[in-house]
């Protein structure tokens, strides 16, 4: 298998080899079940513990908010604590360090809200170019999320996602990059399926499809599953993790948080 780009989950990295270039990988989760925390997990992994170069399209939530996600849930600070109370001198020290790992990092972020499939393929190009000038490439690129992509007005929603996804592949494919597109899902009691994309046949192009299962809350910590629901290049099954939701994190399955 040819060598992916690391995680830093090891068991999707173990089983899947990472991510992989050209390919559009799909993340879908329900309302509110961690698409966010999935994204900046993914994008700490591969850019700060693995050296990738990552752009973000963070179009639900502004850069600093974004950036400060990645830090908070690595330097182990409860996401309620900017509002509930000042840090703690060693909660400051871990979140300096964070951020300085961050920021020397290879990871862009693009806030802007309202853009459109064809301006999000632009902007990567332009970041590319930005990278080759400097001898650099760009690695991966993540959009959290598929459904605050902007469309046509009077908006066809089913038909422009879709559509995005169609362009996106292309982009993957053209640029040497991997796309990672998170998704809602809809709402229900049952386990999600690949039915539950909004439009279902969002994950027609993708080379991968993922979807986030959490358990109910035990003592903060929760099992999590990363279900591996279509590879067009291998296996299916479930990835094993946890989500500690006082920090909004997940990490593997066997860690110590």
């Amino acid at each position: 298998m040819k060598k992916g780009i690391y995680t830093g989950l090891k068991e999707f990295d173990l089983k899947l080899g990472g991510l992989h270039k050209k390919e559009l990988v799909l993340i879908g989760a329900r309302p509110s079940q961690g698409k966010t925390a999935m994204a900046a997990r993914i994008l700490y992994g591969a850019c700060v513990e693995n050296g990738a170069a990552g752009l973000a399209f963070s179009l639900e939530m502004d850069k600093s908010r974004f950036l400060n996600r990645l830090a908070y849930l690595k330097a182990k600070i409860p996401v309620s604590k900017p509002r509930s109370g000042p840090l703690t001198t060693q909660e400051e020290e871990r979140l300096a360090k964070e951020l300085s790992l961050i920021s020397n990092a290879q990871i862009f972020v693009n806030d802007t809200t309202g853009l459109e499939a064809e301006e999000i393929c632009a902007k990567t190009r332009e970041t590319i170019k930005d990278l080759k000038e400097k001898g650099r490439a760009l690695d991966l690129m993540l959009i959290d999320y598929a459904q605050l992509i902007r469309g046509p007005v009077p908006p066809k929603t089913a038909i422009y996602i879709y559509d995005a996804a169609i362009a996106l592949k292309a982009l993957a494919v053209e640029l040497d990059i991997c796309v990672v597109l998170f998704s809602q899902m809809s709402r229900g009691d049952s386990p999600p399926a690949l039915s539950d994309f909004r439009p279902e046949s969002l994950s027609e192009y993708a080379d991968k499809v993922f979807i986030i299962r959490r358990d109910r809350n035990i003592n903060s910590v929760l099992n999590a599953v990363l279900s591996v629901a279509k590879n067009n290049n291998g296996l299916t099954g479930d990835i094993d993790l946890k989500f500690f939701s006082e920090y909004a994190a997940f990490e593997n399955a066997s860690d110590k948080y």
